[in-house]
């Protein structure tokens, strides 16, 4: 079996698709070898040094034409084709939610969730040409792969799936988190206070403008929080407004390395997740997997993925409903650093890997 993998979210700055993507495509160079995966680059974004990620002997097939202008012909014309992209293959792996057509191939799509659905204010234009772009890949016969349990229910609500074409692959914790980070944290300086983290990219759907409105009603009711460092890479959306908040309150780091980030996690009080909508949620699992306490969003994915070794916002729009949530988390946290480490250990990249190959078999079978 022969599988194009779309590496393109590995390019760049890392955010969690681009995780899940790396994770994956080691995953699947171990099973089938570097002769049968043929790892697809879109854009023109540079490509060296992904032997670091684990695809030393891989070949990668580079095509530099913008993804959103193959997405823009895709939604009027069915080409240029995978093979045209690749040459043969059995299957072509869509790791970010856009399949081009195919003249044989089978394809998995992978879906990570349906902001652009059920949330389409929180999107950018080029994330919601996805309303089209994914029933057409569905319509022509693609196998789905989810994160969540959470998210497949959605998919095969919406689309009308059957469930038996859709795969939860549901994505694992890299072992580093539950080791002690390095003590340079990649040239960071992480803060010597007390400090809670939000970790993520920066875009209205993390909610965060609710969150800094909590800090303001505790500064207003002389009851101030710990430091809040807001760390992820600038998305969309309008800037954050600190107005009203004590200078070095609030620290916005910006896109950090990896080491920084581990050691932020390691040291916070707590991480706070109060996203509106998500399909999955791996910087609290990560946190879990660090010993730190989380307080999340009450989602249905938050739940099936964080369980009972989290806290959980029933109002994540509520101000004071986050801040009451805040204060509780740091006065009682839910679970303990062995606890919530023990629960973090059942995720596996493993068998994310294994659950994905099984689509992959899916698809081939439906050429």
């Amino acid at each position: 079996m022969r599988v194009a993998l779309d590496i393109t979210p590995m390019l760049g700055p890392r955010t969690g698709i681009g995780t899940y993507t790396a994770h994956l495509a080691v995953g699947v160079l171990a099973t089938l070898g570097a002769d049968d995966l043929v790892p697809v680059a879109l854009g023109r974004q540079p490509v060296a040094g992904l032997a670091a990620h684990g695809l030393e002997g891989t070949r990668v097939v580079r095509r530099g034409i913008p993804a959103r202008i193959l997405h823009r012909l895709w939604q009027r014309v069915p080409f240029p084709t995978a093979e045209t992209l690749v040459g043969r293959v059995d299957v072509w792996h869509a790791t970010n939610y856009v399949a081009p057509p195919t003249r044989r191939a089978g394809v998995v799509l992978t879906v990570h969730d349906l902001t652009y659905l059920r949330h389409p204010q929180f999107v950018s234009a080029s994330t919601a040409a996805y309303r089209r772009l994914v029933p057409a890949a569905i319509a022509r016969g693609a196998v789905v792969c989810t994160d969540s349990r959470a998210v497949a229910a959605e998919v095969i609500q919406e689309y009308a799936v059957p469930a038996d074409r859709v795969h939860v692959a549901r994505l694992g914790v890299d072992p580093v988190w539950f080791d002690e980070p390095e003590p340079a944290a990649g040239g960071f300086q992480v803060p010597t206070e007390p400090y809670l983290l939000a970790l993520g990219t920066l875009e209205p759907r993390k909610n965060l403008a609710v969150l800094l409105e909590a800090y303001r009603l505790a500064e207003r009711a002389g009851r101030p929080l710990p430091t809040l460092v807001l760390a992820g890479a600038p998305g969309w959306g309008p800037p954050l407004e600190l107005a009203g908040l004590p200078a070095q309150r609030v620290r916005v780091t910006g896109h950090l390395p990896f080491a920084a980030v581990h050691a932020l996690v390691h040291g916070a009080g707590a991480m706070v997740f109060p996203s509106l909508y998500e399909g999955f949620g791996l910087p609290p699992l990560e946190a879990l997997a660090s010993g730190t306490p989380v307080l999340a969003s009450d989602l249905p994915v938050t739940r099936e993925v964080l369980g009972e070794q989290a806290a959980y916002l029933p109002d994540p729009t509520s101000p004071e409903g986050v801040l009451d949530a805040l204060t509780e988390t740091l006065a009682a946290p839910v679970g303990t650093p062995e606890s919530r480490r023990a629960h973090a250990r059942g995720f596996r990249w493993e068998d994310c890997v294994n659950a994905t190959l099984a689509a992959y078999r899916h698809a081939a079978e439906d050429r």
